[in-house]
């Protein structure tokens, strides 16, 4: 099977956050074997949903600590099939125009492992000196569940570690840290009586309305051109009084979302209603995004940090709605807590309740340290980009920074307007560079 081959594969196994990303570990364990790689896996349940971590090594064993070349192997989920016009409307179909790969997980990041995999298959054989660890984990779009997993069982020693993520190989020493919360607003006992007696009706009259916005990773637009958003401004313009019978849009906390739907009954005459609490929440929401400007970070992109509504569903009593916070180096901790807790108090005033979900710290690995030289000298003998720059994305790095692991994030593909969204592509000669990065990095580090 050659490389193409093992891309269309890997693309065509689903590891969305509802599938989990066993059968790709699984196609990947068979792959590694069959190229003579020790192949360790770890086993969890997610969410109801089986998982694996897989680590692929040498057999020799060796006394030391390791390079970790880690990758994760879930993918977001792909949201409207239609969009993906690459791909025939599917995208786990990798689909091929000259030189691009199209679909799912093709820049984020599953071809960044078969990279990595490739790299370390061709010096196999050799008289390797000091280990490596080829990573694949899950959960990285749940918060990097599967590396905390990993660490905590000991399953790797790194030296320092290459966390593949799509930055179009740009090495990416600092990366913004988030905070993912999730809002539950009560409906009043008025409205829930009123849905109720609608359920019941033989026959009731409602409004519906579809809003949209930009599609992708929210990592720069904050709340502007953000369906959901816009759809909370709509109904917070509406008389007093207005039913709110159900919204829903998006599909996760950290993305935006493609649209928003909204079904209202126009009876009047509510108090309490959640289109009132609606209002005084996404006010808030602005009232903290206004302070992003106090703390700005030189070379991220954007300066400041950012918040989105990625998803809200109607559930039986209440409203859930999940979003993030990107929070830049600049920030103290201190001043992040204080933000969570001033819209922690806002929600209490209307009756809500706000739970922290997630809450990663910004990474940041040294200009000066082994790991930066080691991977400068490495693009330099391949005539690529040796500057260092930042990413407001949130990976598996921030994880393991916090442990001190070094780490550098690197990888084939473009991210921001990229990732997320449909007709997700990749630059087969980009990954064609990144296998002759890893092999020459694997070879000065480990022979």
């Amino acid at each position: 099977m050659n490389f193409i081959e093992q891309c269309r594969q890997i693309i065509a196994i689903d590891s969305s956050p509802v599938n989990g990303n066993v059968e790709v570990v699984d196609f990947l364990a068979d792959l590694a074997k069959e190229f003579g790689f020790a192949v360790s896996e770890q086993e969890d349940i997610l969410n109801g949903i089986p998982q694996k971590n897989i680590i692929l090594r040498h057999l020799k064993n060796l006394n030391d600590k390791e390079v970790l070349l880690l990758t994760h192997l879930d993918t977001p989920d792909p949201g409207s099939y239609a969009l993906w016009t690459k791909t025939m409307s599917n995208p786990f179909k990798a689909s091929i125009y000259g030189k691009e790969i199209y679909g799912i997980g093709v820049a984020g990041a599953k071809i960044d492992f078969l990279c990595k995999l490739e790299a370390a298959r061709r010096i196999l054989n050799e008289n390797i000196k000091r280990p490596f660890a080829i990573v694949g984990t899950y959960g990285e779009h749940l918060g990097m569940i599967g590396v905390l997993k990993l660490l905590r069982k000991k399953m790797v020693d790194p030296d320092f570690a290459f966390v593949g993520e799509a930055t179009e190989m740009k090495a990416i020493h600092e990366g913004a840290g988030i905070t993912m919360v999730e809002v539950t607003i009560p409906f009043s006992d008025e409205e829930k009586a009123y849905h109720k007696q609608s359920n019941t009706n033989e026959s009731t009259t409602t409004q519906s309305k579809i809003f949209r916005g930009e599609v992708g990773l929210n990592t720069k637009v904050g709340l502007k051109n953000n369906a959901i958003v816009s759809m909370f401004d709509y109904i917070s313009q509406l008389q007093d009084g207005v039913v709110v019978m159900s919204m829903d849009g998006g599909v996760s906390a950290n993305r935006l979302p493609e649209t928003a739907f909204l079904e209202l009954d126009l009876v009047g005459g509510f108090n309490n209603h959640v289109t009132k609490k609606i209002a005084s929440l996404l006010t808030a929401l602005r009232e903290m995004e206004e302070k992003f400007s106090e703390y700005p970070a030189q070379g991220f992109d954007p300066e400041t940090c950012t918040v989105n509504i990625g998803c809200i569903r109607t559930v039986k009593d209440h409203i859930k709605v999940e979003g993030t916070c990107r929070i830049l180096p600049t920030v103290p901790e201190a001043i992040a807590e204080s933000w969570v807790e001033e819209l922690r108090k806002a929600c209490e005033r209307v009756g809500a309740n706000l739970q922290v979900t997630l809450n990663r710290r910004p990474f940041a690995t040294s200009k000066d340290s082994r790991v930066v030289k080691l991977c400068q000298e490495e693009l330099q003998s391949l005539g690529m980009d040796q500057q260092l720059y930042k990413t407001t994305l949130c990976t598996e790095a921030n994880v393991l920074s916090r442990l001190g692991v070094e780490c550098i994030l690197l990888g084939p593909g473009q991210g921001v307007g990229n990732l997320y969204q449909p007709n997700e592509v990749l630059n087969l000669d980009e990954a064609e560079k990144a296998v002759s990065f890893y092999e020459n990095l694997l070879r000065k580090y480990c022979l």
